[in-house]
């Protein structure tokens, strides 16, 4: 399939709301033509309009920094009745509940914020902490996929796969994400100290310590 067909489809299937499938063919793409710009400029370009179209932009900077604060819950309700389709404001609610432990909540707001926003991956990654403390790696573990295809090369995506790839005893496919990670940030002491730590969990004791002797 042709990149340009493959672009159509992503257009046709975000028109009619079908998110997993924009992502199916987001995810093609990549594959398929792996040196072409054009997902980025095209995940780019929507976050772009979507945020020219909010009427609250400036104040999720301010919001962003009072997240453990008992009032936030207020604040935000009255920007949402100005501005209702917000996933950024959403995004906040889901992460002050995070922060308070809730994740039953977290995740109904994070959800919704990728619903109204779906080419953010922030989104993906605050949902998956919250699968992840509602003990639903499997479910983490495929959010953080999806985010993964928005943004292939990000460190923290990738390291949160790495270690929910741990907790469902798959230290195979985690492992290698360690590598990879460790390949591009070499100097990064507290990510060869984790990844010695699960070798070590393993009994890979030799390649625990040739990482700890470079």
């Amino acid at each position: 399939m042709s990149l340009e067909i493959l672009i159509k489809k992503v257009e046709d299937s975000l028109k009619n709301k079908q998110l997993m499938t924009v992502l199916k063919y987001l995810a093609e793409i990549r594959n398929r033509y792996p040196l072409n710009k054009r997902v980025e400029e095209f995940i780019s370009l929507k976050k772009k309009k979507y945020k020219y179209q909010l009427k609250i932009v400036k104040e999720i900077v301010d919001l962003q920094k009072q997240l453990n604060k008992e009032n936030l819950i207020k604040k935000i309700n009255e920007l949402l009745e100005l501005d209702p389709e917000n996933a950024y404001l959403y995004g906040l609610l889901g992460d002050h509940h995070g922060m308070k432990l809730d994740f039953k909540t977290a995740k109904l707001y994070q959800e919704k914020a990728i619903s109204l926003c779906p080419f953010e991956e922030v989104f993906y990654i605050n949902l998956s902490k919250s699968l992840t403390g509602l003990k639903l790696h499997k479910k983490s573990l495929e959010v953080l996929k999806l985010s993964k295809i928005l943004k292939p090369n990000d460190f923290e995506i990738n390291l949160l796969i790495a270690r929910c790839s741990i907790r469902l005893l798959d230290q195979k496919f985690a492992f290698k994400i360690y590598e990879e990670l460790l390949n591009s940030f070499p100097n990064n002491l507290e990510l060869s100290i984790e990844f010695c730590q699960h070798l070590l969990d393993f009994r890979e004791t030799d390649k625990a310590l040739k990482i700890l002797d470079k």
